[in-house]
């Protein structure tokens, strides 16, 4: 009982959403044993007591500190305004049609038809071999651990742009699709899930390639820094015109990114980034110059400015 409560509390300190992990597992818990007469329910009724009593304290413990049970977000939305509800059949069918990332391509037509396809395969065998009971239960798993964070989803553009969220979620979907393939005949499984997972790994390596390519002009970046500070013996290096994308907001990021492991470079150099418009910096600096046509810094005589 006390690991039991321990790791609850390490886990919803860890991220607010676990919070909701004791329903998932009691849904998942009645899908391991279809005959619930099996299970001994006044040690997982405590178990459950446990949890309930943890969270409780979390959210006492928070409303004392800091005025609220729960957080809220930018726009003003809380996790728990049950419009965010609403939300959640857009969630569903993400899970089983994936989007594209905001601000990228669409997917290639190609792409969209395998996604399609492989979307069916786990609606036909769900509505051939009817167990829906179990469906339920996994849906339900899936609602419970994504209920804190549909806020989200609903103050962006929706489940893609907020993917890194939703990996707890996602363990009910797996945990459905394990099931339903569980049962069928050797032959159908294996057609099924390569159908699956050939999809699946198309659209993550579509996914992932803007983030690889973003990658690869990060550590050049980096690198241009590191020879050029070393070939100079500057103490100052000013990064000039350098998009958003890769070092957040104002380049906000760049000074930590700057710096061992990522660089070798001398503790009194110090990395940062200017914007056009801002006061160009000291003399003794070396200003390098993003070319967005190379996707790479050039050096320049001075930084853009007043």
């Amino acid at each position: 009982m006390a690991c039991v409560a321990v790791g609850y509390l390490l886990a919803a300190l860890a991220k607010e959403a676990a919070v909701t992990l004791p329903f998932a597992l009691a849904a998942i818990l009645a899908i391991r044993y279809p005959d619930l007469g099996r299970i001994d329910w006044s040690k997982q009724a405590a178990l459950f007591m446990t949890t309930l009593i943890v969270a409780g304290a979390i959210f006492l413990v928070r409303t004392m500190c800091l005025g609220a049970s729960v957080g809220v977000y930018p726009s003003g939305r809380s996790p728990a305004d049950p419009v965010s509800i609403l939300a959640l059949p857009r969630f569903l069918l993400f899970l089983l049609f994936p989007a594209p990332l905001p601000g990228t391509q669409p997917f290639p037509v190609t792409l969209r038809w395998m996604a399609a396809i492989s979307a069916l395969v786990p609606l036909a065998i769900l509505f051939s071999t009817r167990v829906y009971r179990v469906a339920g239960l996994a849906i339900a798993a899936i609602v419970a651990l994504a209920l804190p964070v549909l806020a989200i989803s609903q103050d962006v553009a929706g489940p893609a742009d907020t993917g890194r969220i939703f990996l707890l979620p996602v363990v009910g979907f797996a945990l459905l699709i394990g099931y339903l393939f569980r049962d069928l005949r050797p032959v159908i499984a294996r057609v099924g899930l390569a159908v699956m997972l050939t999809t699946w790994g198309a659209l993550a390596a579509y996914y992932q390639y803007p983030w690889l390519i973003k990658a690869i002009v990060v550590r050049r970046v980096l690198r241009q820094i590191e020879e050029i500070a070393h070939a100079t013996g500057t103490s100052r290096v000013v990064v000039a015109n350098l998009p958003d994308d890769y070092f957040g907001p104002e380049n906000m990021y760049l000074p930590m990114a700057a710096r061992p492991p990522f660089v070798d470079l001398p503790p009194y150099v110090k990395v940062t980034g200017q914007r056009e418009g801002i006061d160009r910096p000291d003399r003794s600096a070396v200003v390098l110059v993003w070319n967005p046509e190379t996707k790479r810094l050039h050096p320049g005589v001075e930084a853009s400015g007043r």
